[in-house]
């Protein structure tokens, strides 16, 4: 049902496309651009690798992952609807559905987005590459097909972190826009801090997340993955605890 609910809500389908756009926008065009008379193969995948970690992106995540699900609390108890729901599903069940889906939207908005971006840049492009071997193609490019994923899937895991953030901050206020508008300045905080005050600690630094440089224990960032994980299943359990306490008493 909740997921049902977050595939159909304005929200979701808002942050996918401010995501698509912000990627799409991200994209650094060759200089030539209008003497070009045909792309090199592959020029499609490796704009949508480049945009993937782009200044927009970093810009706007935040705004986007509380978008989709991270009121969904606050909704449901002020249209009247929570007692209804707690009654006809059980208190635990309600607080599973909702930990799962409400760290699960602002993960699945950036996905989509990447994905709707890259479809976008490979419908647009690839028609007018010079793709003389196909074969070729995939197998010099399965690098860069496999660091594409990898991004997606990193900023979708901060996506992930900041949606439950936003439900957490969401729940302490009592606001709505406090679910939207907290999330975001504490982004933006970390981003301050790290670039005026702790330039040595790269690891509070959300653009370090999406766009990794630092030394995260090898080339494929382990210790950064280890890191996002657990940051994003403590907030996940943070949510679901103060859920509880709030169905709790109904």
């Amino acid at each position: 049902m909740d997921g049902k609910r977050l595939w159909e809500s304005t929200g979701f389908h808002i942050a996918c496309l401010i995501g698509c756009a912000a990627i799409l926008l991200s994209v650094t065009w060759p200089q030539e651009w209008e003497s070009i008379e045909a792309l090199p193969c592959g020029s499609w995948l490796t704009f949508w690798s480049q945009a993937m970690e782009g200044k927009l992106v970093i810009c706007v995540l935040p705004a986007c992952a509380v978008l989709p699900y991270s009121d969904a609390y606050l909704q449901e108890k002020k249209n009247g609807f929570l007692r209804s729901y707690i009654c006809r599903r059980g208190r635990m069940e309600y607080v599973k559905s909702k930990m799962f889906v409400m760290g699960a939207a602002g993960f699945l908005s950036w996905v989509c987005a990447a994905l709707l971006a890259g479809f976008l840049l490979f419908f647009c492009l690839f028609p007018g590459e010079m793709c003389m071997d196909t074969e070729l193609f995939f197998s010099e490019s399965g690098d860069i097909l496999l660091g594409t994923g990898l991004s997606i899937l990193r900023t979708g895991l901060v996506g992930s972190i900041f949606g439950n953030l936003g439900a957490v901050c969401a729940q302490l206020a009592g606001s709505v826009y406090m679910a939207y508008g907290l999330p975001f300045v504490c982004y933006y905080m970390l981003l301050i801090l790290k670039e005026r005050y702790f330039e040595t600690m790269y690891f509070i630094y959300p653009a370090e997340w999406i766009s990794p440089a630092g030394d995260w224990g090898g080339s494929w960032y382990p210790g950064l993955w280890l890191f996002l994980i657990l940051l994003d299943l403590a907030f996940i359990l943070l949510n679901g605890a103060m859920l509880w306490e709030r169905v709790r008493e109904l």
